[in-house]
């Protein structure tokens, strides 16, 4: 989902705690919705938490939040920072 812009962009960086009816389903959902989303450049999902990097030019956090619940998840604890090189590696692998 990246263009020629995304250089010109201030990301975000944000983690989600995901609470709640967490099947398999829900994720898909989840996936879908967020795969869908112009102004998120990239997600994971993994230990009951989301990582996302998203441009908030385009979509802001309650929109996400609001993805998220209705994929079927409350979200918990949100942790957020400025997207960066540096910040990238430090949380690689989390």
């Amino acid at each position: 989902m990246s263009n020629a812009d995304d250089s010109l962009t201030d990301f975000v960086d944000i983690t989600i705690a995901l609470e709640g009816a967490g099947d398999a389903v829900a994720e898909k959902s989840l996936i879908d919705a967020l795969s869908a989303v112009e102004g998120i450049r990239e997600f994971s999902i993994e230990h009951g938490k989301v990582g996302l990097e998203y441009d908030p030019a385009r979509v802001n956090r309650a929109e996400i939040e609001r993805l998220i619940a209705r994929a079927g998840f409350r979200v918990g604890d949100v942790v957020s920072a400025a997207a960066s090189p540096i910040n990238d590696a430090l949380h690689e692998g989390e």
